[in-house]
């Protein structure tokens, strides 16, 4: 629902509710508006990284 209304409205609604829950006695909220947006396609290069056991390090093979 919240994703059909802009920021502002969004914002507007969370706290008129919160008012209407506390019974005008406070509101008790707060808000951060955050806008999120995909990644843009990268291409990276991976490179495998092997990480010893446990066990090799204990053995002192390492």
């Amino acid at each position: 629902m919240l994703s059909a209304l802009t920021p502002r409205e969004s914002t507007e609604f969370l706290i008129d509710k919160a008012r209407t829950r506390a019974r005008g006695t406070g509101d008790n909220l707060s808000i951060a508006v955050v806008k999120l947006e995909p990644l843009l396609e990268q291409t990276a290069t991976v490179r495998k990284i092997e990480i010893p056991s446990i066990h090799s390090i204990k053995a002192g093979k390492a």
